[in-house]
């Protein structure tokens, strides 16, 4: 590694400080002193309020202040966009956080404005873990170039989270409650504003009416609270809607419904099914569902499968709007066509003791039912072998979602970190997956039509990357063709190299992001170590990062040839090689990201230890 010179060290630090000055005036009216963390990167607006005015390309900005626990209180805040939301444009409202770090909280639960679904959720995070999504909301209520939307939480001394919501000249709408199992942190804890954003969304979020008062449970949103089950009683944990009549009930644990009365609203259900696991209760009603519209399941004398204990509760859900065509019949579309359902990742070579699995992804506008279909592969002459039927999967793949299917669950969760268990099915028997080269077909089993199909290699793999047992094939574009080498790329190392049933590590940046562009932001001291943002042309980049100190010396290193995801951050601990702290003092971080296509950006910045 060649040495950095004393003339290069001065020059950089030459520039940061000229940064530091221009910031300080650029930035007349700083966020208010009671809030800390990235204050340089907002402006306090009338009333308190707060606008992202960032200088940087793209990145986190992040302000916080003390607060208690989460019993008793009541969140408020306005949220004002202008631009449609994605999966490095949103914003998180941190309700309470152990720790004021949102990469690594501690325990931590939030608000989350945009991503994916363009909806308002509230999520759980539990340290650098893939956050939980417990209430999630409408879909598509941010879809546009622009939106204000108003939001209230409020959280009972029960602990039943209640999330509202009402868009700018709208009525409010509720959208779901969450009664969680687990105690609600009881101690003081962090309440933090967050933006994540390119070069095209760092002035793009504002912030108003923000509040945080303590309430009760007769103060809150005036619904009422609903029956707490205790400890060792069955939790009903969701609801799925099958069909227009009929929903899934899913406990968390084995039950048993021989005295069991479900109503909805005031409406009986004419009939309802225990699964093999017990887990499980189908109800059909006979008046249908309207999309959109906010229900109220009641539930009574559910019991354990033991019959010892018995639970009741009220839970509230909302039919979805799947599409301006809404055909939805049985558990979803009856007819799926070519293109429907594209495979979208693929894990041929598992981890010793892991099992193979391979997703599905909903590109269409209808809810799908995958049990009509089946799956195989071909022979080198082209001939399907046998068919291996889905009929036993029943869960509806939802617009925008995604289906593993695996032969051993349990050779899956451990293995990787998944959003929604839910969305990983246990599948006797499928086709087994060569770990060089196979075609991996999806078809409707009936009528013989192809749904989609992958010609994957091994070699498609990055040419550069060294062992990759474990490692999975992703998609890079939902739209891209399944055949196309250039369209799947290994799973980043910081995703964990899967990511079965939530978005591709590898997917492609969005349109706000600027064409042939990388970018780093500024690395920032963070809980435990520092960061440093960054955002990618294109997937299947590997990279090499190294920390020096002033003196040029290479103190530590952060990695070497590992995956990169198109967009993400960059961590270092902050210790040496030795294991032991740095000392404080000036650094200067180092990162060469090289793509197999022979394309390669050196980047280095300067930064303090302290």
């Amino acid at each position: 590694m060649k040495q950095i010179s004393p003339f290069c060290i001065l020059s950089l630090l030459f520039c940061i400080l000229s940064c530091v000055q221009n910031d300080s005036l650029s930035n007349p009216y700083p966020v208010s002193a009671t809030w800390q963390g990235d204050r340089s990167q907002f402006i306090e607006t009338d009333g308190g309020g707060f606008s992202l005015n960032s200088s940087y390309t793209s990145g986190e900005a992040t302000v916080y202040m003390p607060v208690a626990g989460l019993a008793g209180q009541t969140y408020r805040f306005t949220l004002t966009t202008s631009l449609n939301p994605s999966s490095r444009n949103y914003a998180r409202v941190y309700l309470w956080s152990e720790q004021p770090d949102t990469s690594d909280p501690g325990e931590a639960f939030f608000i989350r404005s945009g991503y994916t679904k363009d909806n308002v959720s509230l999520c759980r995070q539990t340290g650098t873990k893939t956050p939980k999504v417990l209430i999630d909301g409408k879909e598509g209520l941010l879809g546009t170039g622009s939106s204000e939307v108003s939001v209230c939480v409020t959280v009972d001394k029960s602990g039943v989270f209640r999330l509202f919501t009402r868009l700018a000249g709208q009525e409010e709408r509720q959208e779901g409650e969450y009664v969680g199992k687990e105690a609600l942190p009881s101690g003081s804890g962090y309440f933090m504003l967050n933006c994540k954003f390119t070069k095209s969304g760092r002035n793009a979020f504002a912030f108003s009416g923000v509040s945080v008062n303590a309430g009760t449970e007769e103060e809150g949103d005036g619904t009422g609270g609903t029956d707490v089950p205790a400890a060792d009683a069955p939790v009903l944990n969701e609801v799925r809607v099958l069909s227009p009549v009929s929903v899934c009930c899913v406990f968390d644990r084995p039950v048993t419904c021989a005295s069991a009365v479900f109503r909805l609203g005031n409406d009986p259900v004419t009939q309802q099914a225990l699964s093999e696991d017990k887990k499980r209760v189908t109800l059909t009603f006979t008046v249908p569902l309207e999309k959109g519209k906010s229900y109220e399941l009641h539930w009574t004398g559910v019991k354990t499968a033991a019959g010892e204990t018995e639970a009741s509760g009220v839970f509230r859900f909302v039919y979805p709007e799947t599409g301006s065509s809404g055909n939805v019949t049985g558990e979803g579309s009856t007819v799926i066509h070519a293109g429907d359902l594209v495979i979208n990742e693929i894990l041929f070579d598992p981890f010793a003791g892991a099992s193979e699995y391979f997703e599905l992804y909903n590109r269409s506008t209808e809810v799908l039912d995958v049990s009509r279909l089946a799956v195989t592969t071909r022979k080198e002459s082209g001939e399907l072998r046998g068919l291996y039927s889905l009929d036993e999967v029943k869960t509806p793949v939802f617009p925008g979602g995604y289906l593993v299917l695996t032969k051993q669950k349990a050779g899956v969760l451990p293995f990787y970190t998944v959003l929604s268990e839910q969305a990983v099915c246990q599948v006797g028997k499928l086709p087994v997956l060569s770990n060089q080269s196979a075609t991996l077909v999806v078809l409707d089993k009936e009528s013989g039509e192809v749904i989609d199909e992958v010609s994957y290699s091994s070699r498609w793999h990055s040419a550069l990357a060294g062992d990759t047992q474990g490692v999975s094939l992703e998609r890079i574009s939902p739209d891209g063709s399944s055949q196309e080498p250039a369209n799947w790329a290994s799973a980043s190392a910081a995703a964990g190299y899967g990511t079965p049933g939530c978005q591709n590590s590898q997917s492609a940046p969005g349109t706000e992001a600027a064409p042939g562009e990388i970018s780093f932001g500024v690395p920032e001291k963070g809980n435990g170590g520092y960061c440093m943002a960054y955002t990618l042309d294109g997937a299947g980049y590997l990279y090499k990062s190294t920390v020096f100190d002033a003196g040029g010396k290479a103190v530590a290193e952060v990695a070497s040839g590992e995956t990169l995801s198109v967009a993400g951050t960059l961590r270092w601990n902050g210790k040496t090689k030795n294991g032991r702290e740095a000392r404080p003092g000036l650094y200067i971080w180092q990162v060469e990201v090289f793509h197999p296509s022979g394309k390669t950006k050196q980047h280095q910045d300067t930064f303090a230890v302290y």
